[in-house]
């Protein structure tokens, strides 16, 4: 079933850049989009008319002044535009559908039996985006973008190439898939810009932000005036993304890491790494370890904190060189987190002043799960408006470790 929108207002373009305008500043005047964009007033109209008949924009009056006539300003039309986000989660994998104004219209799930199995997971990804798509289809609106938050590693085409805890996915690319099976357009990268979208009340313009996923594995992004930072896409031999901070190695020869190489901070820290270590806490996953330790139990406490140390002493020099001066502490430790705080800044005092490491603002995500299934979405719209600067920063680094004998370009 080809769910294809018929018209499509090509990014790039003119009537594209009156789009991204009127969803910054909202409701505007057309002679003020067209003096900013620097276009004629013949083409302003002509790129208005587009967007009004293709259902893009609306005209609506607002009142400038208590005698004079209402202006004619236009704004974004939410009705029948939307953005979907997909988030792929070890437990469960969530699709939520939003319009333009960022309100959620449907959502469905659903999550595997065999975490391997390749075929289950394409029958029923195939049938999550088909429930959602046709109500869009059915109900005459049209999805203008998409996105795939990927728990793991994923090749500058979208080639997905390692997700450790899920390698059902492995060799699959998404983007491909749905484009093929029903004609939409999505785009597939690492869950570190979902971070972003779902952390905006934590984030500030002045302020420079760790965004840290601390779970099964050990991931994060920085984040300066709502931006990530990360490099434009080159071809090199060594990993380059600041969300890699997982696999900085703090051993020489150390622990061995899934990713092919030894002494990762991974390997140490990590939920998994932790449940490898302890056998004897007879724990099926990470979620039951979680469990046993908020009760204040110090057999799993202990070895948690003497982690969150290890975690801050390996990450001092990442909040030195980038000014980081907050962090935003999300994934499955966070209701641990308040037991081994005090271990974690104790870490930070390895090359910091007590007064400095205990004035340092960390901020405890509440990682709902609605929250971050929205920021899939929204990353869906940001993409939209952002597409060229963000595919740029995918398989930002050039590495046969994930493929033994590939040159291939990869990004976590």
């Amino acid at each position: 079933m080809n769910l294809a929108q018929k018209t499509i207002i090509n990014q790039g373009k003119s009537a594209h850049d009156v789009l991204r305008l009127l969803f910054e500043k909202s409701a505007q005047r057309q002679g003020d989009i067209a003096k900013y964009l620097h276009i004629t007033k013949s083409a302003s109209n002509q790129h208005f008319k587009k967007l009004k008949d293709e259902g893009y924009i609306k005209t609506v009056k607002k009142q400038l002044n208590k005698h004079g006539r209402p202006s004619i300003f236009w704004d974004i039309c939410a009705d029948g535009n939307y953005f979907m986000g997909i988030l792929i989660n070890l437990e469960v994998i969530s699709l939520t559908l939003i319009d333009f104004s960022g309100k959620k219209i449907k959502e469905c799930s659903f999550s595997l039996k065999d975490k391997t199995d390749q075929e289950e997971f394409l029958k029923k990804f195939d049938k999550s985006i088909y429930k959602i798509s046709s109500f869009v289809y059915l109900s005459s609106g049209r999805i203008l973008q998409g996105f795939i938050g990927i728990p793991g590693t994923i090749k500058s085409d979208g080639t997905i190439i390692n997700v450790p805890y899920l390698p059902a996915l492995n060799g699959l690319n998404l983007e491909k898939e749905i484009e093929a099976r029903f004609g939409l357009n999505f785009y597939a990268d690492g869950k570190q810009y979902i971070g972003m979208q779902a952390e905006k009340e934590y984030l500030r313009t002045d302020s420079t932000t760790l965004i840290l996923e601390w779970g099964n594995g050990v991931g994060g992004n920085i984040v300066c005036n709502y931006q990530i930072l990360n490099w434009a896409s080159v071809s090199t031999k060594h990993n380059r993304g600041l969300w890699n901070i997982g696999h900085i190695p703090i051993v020489k020869g150390g622990n061995p890491c899934y990713c092919g190489r030894n002494g990762c901070l991974e390997a140490y820290v990590s939920g998994a790494a932790l449940l490898k270590a302890h056998p004897e806490w007879r724990c099926n996953d990470l979620h039951q370890l979680i469990g046993r330790a908020v009760t204040g139990d110090k057999v799993y406490l202990e070895p948690i904190g003497e982690a969150a140390k290890t975690l801050a002493k390996s990450l001092y020099w990442l909040f030195e060189l980038f000014g980081i001066d907050s962090m935003i502490l999300e994934g499955a430790f966070i209701p641990v987190f308040p037991f081994v705080e005090d271990s974690f800044r104790s870490g930070l005092e390895v090359m910091w002043s007590h007064k400095k490491a205990s004035e340092f603002e960390i901020n405890i995500s509440d990682h709902s799960v609605e929250k971050i299934k929205m920021g899939s979405a929204l990353v869906a719209r940001h993409f939209y408006f952002n597409s060229e600067k963000m595919r740029k920063s995918r398989g930002v680094y050039h590495s046969p470790y994930f493929v033994k004998g590939s040159e291939d370009d990869a990004s976590i």
